[in-house]
């Protein structure tokens, strides 16, 4: 053992050093160095794949909702502006329709239980204003009352003459396939669809059958991220084809067999919803232009 103070060789043994007699103290072994061993590449490809992931899952989750909150047409017929409102999961819980006047003309409410829509309140109001300066508006009320059960929407009409029924049945997904309407004269409207764009439309009314397809361009509809039942979106509102309601992407041409054909040209912003459409309706008779302004929430 060596001597911490004079570095004499000592026995193993000796306690004290034997030539300058300091007490000897045990010196421990230095510890061994172990080399760590290099992670497998495919450890550290596994690494990063996660990574990325996260990422990616980050970002979507992150991702902006756009939800339409009015649109304006210039010039409108009948309606100017329709605006819409929502609940926290992004359905439409009311839309209202206002005249060129600033008259609200249409209100509609949808009332939801659990993850379906159960019922509808439709407002619409007539404004009179007569030779000595009075007005009078007149509403008419009509209540809607939706049942499900599987694939079956039930809707039910209350008017002042009766009551239509309306049945409507739904794919996998919940896009309308078939509705069936049993008030006075009874007509069936069949849906048909592409790749989950609605192509066409079919009406076997008695008097005029009616047949409408639609085109569609690859970008955000104004409803992308509305939850509001496909369904109700595509029976209640594909009329409105510059809305292009229940679909993923845009109406850009839709042909009524019996009431003309509609061109549609967008602009864009940059998460790709439509911010403007310039529309041609055309009939065998004539020709008429409107613009439509997009609004988002």
């Amino acid at each position: 053992m060596t001597c911490q103070k004079c570095n004499f060789q000592n026995a193993d043994s000796a306690i004290f050093c034997g030539n300058c007699g300091t007490k000897l103290i045990e010196q421990s072994a230095k510890p061994h160095k172990t080399k760590k061993k290099a992670k497998p590449l495919w450890i550290m490809a596994g690494i990063v794949v996660v990574a990325v992931c996260a990422v990616l899952v980050l970002y979507n989750s992150t991702e902006k909702v756009q939800l339409l909150e009015s649109i304006t047409i210039i010039p409108g017929d009948r309606v100017e502006t329709i605006e819409f409102e929502y609940d926290k999961l992004n359905r439409i819980t009311k839309f209202s329709a206002y005249d060129g006047e600033g008259y609200c003309v249409e209100m509609i409410t949808l009332t939801y239980f659990g993850d379906d829509l159960v019922k509808k309140v439709s407002v619409h109001t007539t404004y009179r204003t007569y030779a000595d300066g009075r007005e009078e508006k007149i509403k008419d009320t009509t209540i809607t009352k939706f049942i499900k059960n599987g694939n079956k929407i039930t809707e039910t009409y209350k008017y002042d003459d009766g009551i239509s029924t309306y049945t409507t049945y739904l794919d996998s997904d919940e896009y309308p396939v078939k509705q069936i309407n049993k008030y006075k004269t009874h007509h069936t409207t069949t849906y048909i669809y592409d790749g989950g764009e609605l192509t066409k439309i079919l009406d076997d009314f008695e008097w005029r059958p009616d047949v409408t397809e639609y085109k569609y361009d690859k970008k955000k509809s104004p409803f992308y991220y509305c939850k509001t039942p496909r369904w109700y979106l595509i029976v209640n509102l594909i009329d409105f084809g510059y809305l292009s309601a229940g679909m993923l992407n845009n109406i850009i041409y839709n042909n009524d067999s019996n009431g003309g054909a509609t061109e549609i040209k967008y602009e864009y912003d940059k998460a790709g919803f439509p911010t403007k459409a310039k529309c041609k309706w055309q009939n065998e008779y004539s020709d008429e232009y409107y613009e439509i302004l997009y609004k988002y929430k």
